[in-house]
């Protein structure tokens, strides 16, 4: 797999963990062993990939800084912020952890996704609304 199909996955993994820390479950865990349904699965791995073909250069750039990263890659952080940036969680791609270029660039582009709202389905999947 070459690196850009590999970046796409982790940027795309990591947005997933973000939804069921920050809308499923109690305490960031998720809903008993909830799954997200297949439908919710394609439209959001669907933003991801556009949204890292989009601005997947600039997050993977040498010149893009993030301090913030702890135990995450700059790609996992990336996926994080793009989670928590387009849903309005109170922190993202602007709070401080990205060099302040990249974070309005980023901020923006994450925020044209707009918001994806989530329940819980009939049976007992994670959806879309």
């Amino acid at each position: 797999m070459e690196q850009y199909e590999k970046d796409l996955k982790e940027f795309t993994d990591a947005t997933i963990e973000a939804l069921y820390f920050t809308d499923t479950g109690d305490n960031g865990q998720p809903a008993k062993e909830a799954e997200l349904d297949v439908k919710t699965r394609i439209d959001l791995e669907a933003d991801c990939r556009s949204f890292w073909r989009r601005f997947g250069c600039f997050v993977i750039s040498d010149k893009c800084r993030c301090f913030g990263t702890g135990e995450y890659s700059k790609v996992a952080q990336a996926g994080h912020d793009f989670w928590l940036t387009r849903n309005g969680h109170g922190c993202g791609f602007w709070d401080g952890d990205w060099s302040e270029t990249y974070a309005d660039m980023l901020t923006e582009g994450s925020k044209k996704y707009g918001e994806f709202p989530i329940c819980e389905g009939d049976d007992g999947t994670i959806c879309g609304v």
